[in-house]
């Protein structure tokens, strides 16, 4: 039972733990091979982003119940076990997570897409609602999340009413928008060209503009 005279009092931890985090950007920009190097990595792979990367832990996300019953094991009767093994979830990508929540709607209504259901009136609140019943019950579970996605693009107005454009992270807005909401850090990473011939790098930018999509519920970021 709630009770409001004996509150739990918040505790700002330190370093990434229990963090929900969306790195997003082109490719070639180091986003999953950083994102394993994080404490105790599985890899919930909806695309293959591991192809040059070795010993990783991964599961492959097939289809919508790949992904459920990944999400019942780390969270479940067997979830302390779980985080015996595994700290951090790494869920590539959240536009591909995307499009098999779709597939999985549209056949579980008998139609082709999610906008011919409902009469046309589509399905997409049946659509959000299956996919945040899953990002609660794992961002919810103490565990570090890294969600990757690539870049898009989004129409924006200003304070004037007038239209621009910046660098988003790619994929529905009943995807993107709810992890973007939970997210404690949203980083945009960009490439570095190296002119010498040297290794080719990516700045992390976790700070926003009116070019591209970032941010930190944290005022101060080492």
């Amino acid at each position: 039972m709630v009770d409001i005279f004996n509150p739990q009092v918040s505790v700002v931890t330190k370093g990434l733990e229990g963090k929900l985090i969306l790195i997003y950007g082109t490719n070639r920009t180091g986003k999953t091979s950083n994102a394993v190097k994080a404490s105790k990595p599985l890899v919930v792979g909806f695309e293959r982003g591991l192809n040059a990367i070795s010993g990783v832990p991964y599961v492959p996300i097939k289809n919508w119940n790949d992904w459920t019953n990944t999400v019942k094991q780390l969270t479940g009767t067997k979830s302390e076990e779980a985080k015996n093994l595994y700290q951090t979830i790494i869920v590539d990508t959240i536009d591909a997570m995307g499009d098999l929540a779709a597939e999985y709607v549209s056949g579980v209504y008998g139609v082709p897409s999610i906008g011919a259901g409902n009469r046309g009136y589509g399905l997409w609140k049946e659509y959000s609602a299956e996919i945040n019943k899953w990002l609660r019950l794992l961002t919810n579970s103490g565990y570090t999340v890294i969600f990757i996605a690539h870049d898009d693009t989004r129409e924006f107005l200003d304070e004037k009413g007038e239209k621009y454009t910046k660098v988003y992270p790619r994929g529905d807005k009943r995807v993107v928008d709810p992890i973007a909401d939970l997210c404690d850090f949203i980083c945009f990473a960009q490439p570095v060209a190296a002119s010498d011939g040297s290794e080719n790098l990516s700045t992390l930018y976790l700070v926003g503009s009116r070019s591209f999509h970032a941010g930190s519920r944290f005022k101060y970021i080492t």
